[in-house]
């Protein structure tokens, strides 16, 4: 497992009032099963023991305006959801073949899925798939946004939260 991915995961856990949940053993072989074995042992270790499944996470990720704090929120997906953004919905499954898998959903803005890319190393970076591009694999890809050069990164500036902040 990434050391510097679990590491950072365990500090966002323990300076979090909460946390979210850890996947069972059947739930990740359901996940690789319908993945076609290509969730990095790195990503598999890090569901099975750090609590993070359907965990909702606030960052920092853009500078505040008057209008806006620049706050975004995530929701880390359990395996139904991974599972359905990958190779169910757009723009998850125009990607899948090329290593893309999902791990977020947005909460706030755009509803638009983050994803990891498999090829990318064992701390790769995170992110957004916009709904813009349709089934057009190539523009997708080419269109994505950066949230953060590694995951490690994202996990370490970013908090778990019970509920949503902005709900009323």
């Amino acid at each position: 497992m990434s050391l510097q991915v679990f590491d950072a995961a365990k500090y966002m856990i323990e300076n979090s009032l909460t946390s979210g949940k850890i996947a069972t053993v059947e739930e990740i072989e359901e996940l690789q099963s319908k993945l076609m074995n290509l969730l990095p042992e790195w990503l598999t270790d890090l569901m099975r023991t750090t609590p993070l499944c359907a965990s909702k996470i606030i960052w920092q990720e853009f500078l505040p305006s008057e209008d806006d704090d620049g706050m975004s929120l995530m929701l880390l997906l359990d395996k139904d959801e991974m599972i359905m953004e990958t190779i169910e919905a757009i723009p998850g499954y125009a990607v899948f073949e090329k290593g893309y898998i999902s791990i977020g959903s947005c909460l706030m803005h755009t509803g638009n899925p983050y994803f990891i890319c498999i090829h990318e190393g064992e701390d790769p970076p995170v992110y957004r798939l916009v709904h813009d591009y349709g089934e057009e694999t190539d523009e997708i890809i080419e269109n994505r946004e950066l949230v953060a050069d590694k995951f490690s990164n994202l996990l370490l500036a970013s908090k778990v939260v019970e509920k949503d902040p902005y709900e009323d």
